[in-house]
């Protein structure tokens, strides 16, 4: 995730602390993570402002992206 200086915020590889995203997730409505899976996932507080996520696959892979965002309660 970049900045609107596009400077690097955040990253991610995976998915760290599974609880606190199978928590928030629930508390959106969001579908459940599924714990077998390889899908990334990440909790990360922002101010307002203009963000870019790039997404890329492992060592040039490629294929397709579904990126979701919410603003819990």
């Amino acid at each position: 995730m970049l900045n609107s200086s596009e400077e690097i915020i955040a990253t991610n590889h995976g998915r760290n602390g599974l609880s606190s995203i199978s928590e928030a997730a629930a508390s959106v409505g969001a579908f459940a993570i599924d714990t077998e899976s390889q899908n990334a996932a990440r909790i990360i507080s922002l101010e307002t402002g203009l963000y870019t996520l790039r997404v890329s696959g492992e060592e040039g892979t490629t294929g397709v992206s579904l990126v979701e965002l919410y603003v819990p309660p």
